[in-house]
């Protein structure tokens, strides 16, 4: 028996598995016939789908799988540039939930301040380091971090990563252990899929 909890079943155009649409990537076109991501999976018109994996976006670029789900042609686009455009969206995403995470105080930031939580051994879910931070610098946060068992990686920089969190240049950001941090760690994974091993390799990510 149905319940009014269940959410509907989409197709991902890669693979073809009938999937819950909340866990597919929804794609829409623009005035222009661009194929746009609408990630929050808000944006008007009909929607096509993809499985958060770069394989799948990769082949549904191909073999007129989006004109078919459109029913109707779109402006050229590569499956690179496709999965580029979902990770921009990805980055977009994380930032906004690192923004979220501070309104809700739930953000450390500051080497030395993360440094001293990390002291005490606990109290954070996740470390976002800047990706232009001196290396000395995060080397030991990362060494830190790994002994305290909580996960890092390199994303943004620090003028970024110092703007979301309302201060200057931040170097590294703590986000406190809970929802915001267990969040954020989600997205990662998903990004970890879209930019595929050797890309996902530079973000240095460690759980």
């Amino acid at each position: 028996m149905s319940t009014a909890k269940e959410r509907p079943l989409r197709t991902c155009l890669g693979c073809r598995l009938s999937l819950d649409q909340g866990r597919l990537i929804r794609y829409v076109l623009d005035p222009e016939k661009r194929i746009v991501v609408d990630y929050r999976k808000k944006l008007p018109g009909r929607g096509a789908y993809t499985c958060a994996a770069k394989s799948c976006i990769m082949a549904a670029a191909g073999k007129g799988r989006f004109e078919r789900a459109f029913r109707e042609s779109h402006q050229p686009v590569s499956g690179e540039e496709l999965a580029e455009n979902v990770a921009q969206k990805l980055r977009e995403r994380l930032l906004n939930l690192v923004g979220i995470a501070r309104k809700s105080g739930c953000t450390i930031s500051g080497s030395n301040l993360v440094m001293e939580t990390l002291r005490g051994r606990g109290g954070l879910g996740i470390i976002i380091l800047g990706e232009d931070i001196a290396p000395s610098i995060g080397e030991k946060v990362t060494s830190r971090a790994a002994g305290a068992g909580v996960p890092c990686v390199y994303l943004f920089d620090k003028r970024t990563l110092g703007q979301v969190v309302g201060k200057g240049d931040r170097s590294v950001v703590g986000i406190k252990t809970g929802s915001q941090s267990k969040v954020i760690r989600d997205e990662l994974s998903v990004y970890k899929e879209i930019v595929g091993e050797i890309e996902w390799q530079k973000h240095g990510y460690t759980n």
